[in-house]
């Protein structure tokens, strides 16, 4: 089986090594990820147990989901390189949404005709609303046309993935001590993320 690394979270590799011959304490260890195009390095520690622990990070930007190739832990130990284990590995994304439909048990089953509604009632809320992520109507026709994803939802039925948002003023400090907010917290760094999403 593949070892998993991800795009979107750092792993840590971790297992507990036995020398002979060589001391821990001047030994290190490294994780190498080698695709056919790319070398990347991680370096790591070996405690005096010999436990063995290499963060390996976030992959975005670097390999995309799905791509695949060999890993292997080195470990230099009194400048001999011992490599005690290897594997191949897939990158993926950590943060999936999966959907499963459980048994309404004797509670009163949805009609499959009033499904619909809902997303059709929830576009128009947002076509009308120039704040929204989605501005499309939805049709009957679109809703049942669309994907089946866990029987009986519909791609269309299930509602979109956001993280919610927040608002931040930034002005000079000048401008802040001009309309009265001299006294405004001063802003050390600033560091945003934004995902793109189909419309």
């Amino acid at each position: 089986m593949a070892y998993k690394l991800y795009t979107d979270k750092q792993e840590t590799f971790e297992c507990d090594l036995f020398l002979e011959g060589a001391d821990l304490k001047n030994s290190s260890a490294r994780i190498l990820v080698e695709t056919k195009d790319l070398t990347l390095l991680f370096p790591g520690t070996i405690s005096k147990d010999g436990n063995c622990k290499v963060p390996i990070k976030k992959l975005k930007g670097l390999m995309g989901e799905n791509t695949t190739g060999d890993i292997k832990l080195e470990v230099i130990a009194e400048d001999t390189l011992i490599e005690p284990w290897q594997s191949n590995f897939v990158v993926s994304t950590s943060k999936k949404v999966t959907v499963e439909v459980k048994s309404q048990g004797n509670k009163k089953p949805i009609k499959e005709s009033s499904k619909p509604q809902v997303k059709i009632k929830n576009a128009i809320n947002g076509f009308t609303n120039p704040n929204a992520r989605y501005k499309k109507k939805f049709t009957l026709e679109d809703i049942n046309a669309s994907a089946m994803v866990a029987d009986p939802l519909r791609l269309m039925d299930i509602c979109a993935t956001s993280d919610g948002g927040a608002a931040l003023i930034v002005s000079s400090l000048d401008y802040a001590k001009k309309i009265g907010r001299g006294d405004a917290v001063k802003v050390a760094a600033i560091s945003t993320v934004t995902p793109t999403f189909a419309s």
